[in-house]
């Protein structure tokens, strides 16, 4: 869903940042599922933004440093 007033051609990024993600899909952080959380952070921008061209990930994206965390990051 192209946004009207943003010229053709023009490359349409977001930045996720700081998403704290575990090895474990049922992991929480604080209380929260930070796998889900990211999941409704992407379905939000998809329904108010369209796809994105790139997405550019920042910060903290994995909590326990596991490989398995950033292969789930990296999905």
């Amino acid at each position: 869903m192209p946004r009207g007033d943003l010229p053709s051609g023009t490359l349409r990024l977001i930045q996720i940042t700081d998403t704290h993600l575990y090895a474990d899909p049922e992991r929480r952080l604080l209380g929260l599922s930070t796998l889900e959380s990211l999941r409704e952070v992407l379905a939000q921008v998809r329904a108010e933004q369209g796809t994105p061209d790139l997405v550019l990930a920042t910060g903290d994206l994995v909590h326990d440093a596991s490989p398995a965390g950033y292969r789930r990051a990296a999905e």
